[in-house]
């Protein structure tokens, strides 16, 4: 008997542990449930990739709710219009005011209001609005200093920034990464200074056929890993007003913009590369690269840099182009069936790796043309 209340009350009192833990797992001090726990939100930056797709967990679309806010519902800082479609949002907007509509197609467009406030971290605040439209022209951003995948996976046709003072923001990683429809865009009124990481910046703009990237400098930005990547439309961008001194990671850049024909770099001042790895690799319509901006003396890796370029006919380059510090490097003039040395060395499917990555003469015959 005594052997059985022992094991009764051992029972209960581990019963009671357990319940407790339960609660303490599956609850919060609000009382609230697991249901209402944060997502936890990977950290992994896009640059660390080797691949072309960017980190999967960070740019995941997260599952909308299946509940249809009713016409007119409001709260603080958003108002939904059923008859137009129009989201309007003021006050300071969080993403969790946001939520409800993400991934549905009765929201039209969504515009923000005089005084509306976005948040310092504005991590995916529109990640898949499927709407025609976001105007946050007349939005506060003074605050702001996260604005990576700010617009990620959105439908938007057309995004309008207005003149935000961004002078805050840290890093704008994916910002518009898989805005698959929009075809233009104007930045030339962000203010960039403090901006360090433009990765995968406009990966996936499938429709992209006009940037102004007038004024922007960046002046501090290190890794610009796959920021135009697949940009299969862009024919031409100025990035002359970029400041390039601090630049180290420009692996996949430009990779698969097919209908780029020409790149000018000739204004850069590059004093801290890193890696070059498939900066070009499948720019199919590329014509002439001018890179004799580029101070190449530190670079490590230049692996596959100009691999598919059937159409490059010229890549220029100044006396600050050096290789010897370049460990990884094979396959850098694979494909590049058009190109011609500045002494007329013709490409050779037998020489395409790093020791043709140099300037054409009757002693050092190569694939490369001296700027000047």
């Amino acid at each position: 008997m005594k052997k059985n209340k022992i094991t009764q009350s051992t029972a209960i009192i581990l019963s009671a542990l357990l319940l407790c833990g339960a609660l303490t797992a599956c609850g919060s001090s609000d009382g609230g449930t697991a249901e209402n726990a944060p997502a936890v939100q990977t950290t992994t930056s896009p640059a660390a990739l080797a691949g072309d797709a960017p980190a999967a967990d960070p740019g995941a679309p997260e599952s909308a709710s299946d509940e249809t806010p009713q016409s007119g519902s409001q709260s603080d800082t958003v108002s939904f219009d059923e008859t137009t479609g129009i989201l309007t949002i003021s006050g300071a907007v969080t993403k969790a005011d946001l939520d409800p509509y993400a991934s549905q197609d009765y929201v039209t467009a969504i515009i923000a209001l005089e005084g509306t406030v976005l948040p310092e971290n504005c991590n995916k605040l529109f990640e898949d609005m499927y709407v025609q439209s976001i105007d946050i022209s007349k939005a506060d951003a003074s605050a702001v200093t996260d604005m990576s995948y700010m617009f990620y996976g959105s439908d938007a046709e057309e995004i309008l920034l207005g003149t935000p003072d961004s002078s805050h923001v840290t890093t704008m990683s994916n910002m518009f990464s898989y805005c698959r429809k929009l075809q233009s865009l104007d930045l030339s009124t962000l203010k960039t200074d403090s901006v360090e990481d433009l990765s995968y910046m406009f990966n996936n703009c499938w429709a992209m056929t006009s940037l102004n990237l007038t004024g922007f400098a960046c002046p501090n930005a290190k890794n610009l890993s796959c920021m135009f990547d697949d940009c299969g439309k862009l024919e031409s961008i100025d990035l002359s007003d970029m400041d390039a001194t601090n630049f180290s990671d420009l692996s996949m850049m430009f990779e698969d913009c097919y209908s780029l024909k020409e790149i000018d770099l000739s204004s850069w001042h590059t004093e801290h590369l890193f890696t070059l790895f498939e900066m070009f690799k499948f720019c199919t319509s590329l014509e002439k690269a001018d890179l004799s901006g580029l101070n190449t003396e530190k670079v490590h890796t230049m692996a596959e840099m100009f691999e598919g370029c059937e159409s490059l006919k010229q890549i220029v380059v100044s006396d600050q182009w050096k290789t010897y510090e370049a460990r990884f490097s094979d396959d850098v003039f694979r494909g590049c069936v058009s190109l011609v040395g500045e002494n007329g060395t013709k490409y050779d499917e037998a020489n395409i790796d790093i020791e043709y990555a140099r300037i054409d003469t009757p002693d050092t015959p190569g694939y490369l043309t001296a700027a000047g």
